[in-house]
């Protein structure tokens, strides 16, 4: 995704989050920005994981899941950050069992996780 599709895909995610607006109405917006339907679809699906802590079995491009992990840190704080990153986390575990090595999501987990070392709730290591 380009930089102003990155941004439209986070904002129309958290207001999916939020319950502001519909799943469809997100993915309307997020592909109303050049972005395919299908693409939009796991641009949400990654995210709404993100912010439950589910694992996310869908990849993303690394510049998207930073983004993605960025806005959640400076719109939720720590504590949702650590959640994001456990997932995160469970994510590269999960790629890396079916054989994709994972080098810079590693990189992205690391100085990500790196960055909220002071959070309360530590998100697992790998």
């Amino acid at each position: 995704m380009s930089p102003e599709q990155r941004e439209v895909a986070y904002i129309n995610s958290r207001k999916l989050a939020a319950s502001q607006v519909t799943r469809l109405k997100a993915i309307s917006e997020i592909a109303a920005s050049g972005v395919p339907v299908g693409s939009a679809k796991i641009v949400v699906e990654v995210f709404l994981a993100l912010r439950k802590g589910t694992t996310v079995k869908r990849a993303l491009a690394i510049r998207d899941m930073d983004r993605f992990l960025a806005g959640i840190r400076k719109d939720d704080g720590l504590e949702a950050l650590a959640v994001a990153l456990n997932a995160f986390a469970r994510h590269i575990v999960y790629r890396e069992s079916l054989g994709s090595k994972q080098p810079g999501n590693r990189a992205l987990y690391s100085n990500t996780s790196h960055t909220s070392r002071f959070q309360r709730k530590k998100p697992s290591l790998l």
